[in-house]
């Protein structure tokens, strides 16, 4: 095994330990943190999608020069969905599968 191999190795079972803690020990929290971080990849995929889709009502010489996609980002609403997943879906479905996982336990589809 090379030098770099061992280094990732190591590096990712070094994260995934942390990870595996964190989501037993502190399962609000972290839920919270995985949820901000997918709804704001969503986002911005959103964002791109309707960047590339949608025509932009701007001048002539605008539409010359291809847009950057990280200068079009709408920012506020970035952080209004990173919000929503921080304060709202991560708490919600931190309590809701373990509340389906106690109610469902003796019911198997």
């Amino acid at each position: 095994m090379s030098a770099s191999s061992r280094f990732f190795a190591n590096t990712s079972e070094k994260v995934t330990g942390r990870l595996k803690y964190w989501m037993q020990h502190h399962p609000i929290i972290s839920n919270s943190i995985l949820c901000l971080n997918l709804w704001v990849a969503g986002d911005f995929a959103a964002q791109y999608s309707e960047m590339k889709c949608l025509p932009h009502h701007s001048s002539k010489k605008e539409q010359a020069a291809e847009p950057s996609f990280w200068n079009e980002v709408d920012v506020f609403r970035t952080a209004k969905c990173a919000g929503y997943g921080a304060t709202v879906t991560g708490p919600l479905l931190a309590t809701w599968y373990p509340f389906l996982e106690r109610v469902c336990v003796n019911n198997s589809i």
